[in-house]
């Protein structure tokens, strides 16, 4: 982003379920894992259960997650 905020866009893989089931179950379940087990998930900034929107498509837009990448500590 212009302000330096990094962000990831997801959109759900064909062979992830039914799309609907798929987008829809996961923010709640972000949400929940942040707000009722306090668990460092990233905050979702925007999100879209059906593909009626500009982007057409279904779509969760997090912040970047803080700390290290798997990759480099292992």
């Amino acid at each position: 982003m212009n302000d330096g905020q990094r962000v990831i866009a997801k959109v759900p893989h064909p062979n992830a379920g039914p799309q609907v089931l798929t987008t829809a179950s996961e923010v709640p379940t972000m949400e929940f894992a942040q707000t009722v087990l306090s668990l460092p998930v990233p905050q979702v900034l925007a999100s879209s259960a059906t593909d009626q929107n500009p982007v057409q498509a279904e779509y969760i837009i997090i912040e970047e997650a803080r700390g290290s990448q798997l990759h480099k500590v292992w």
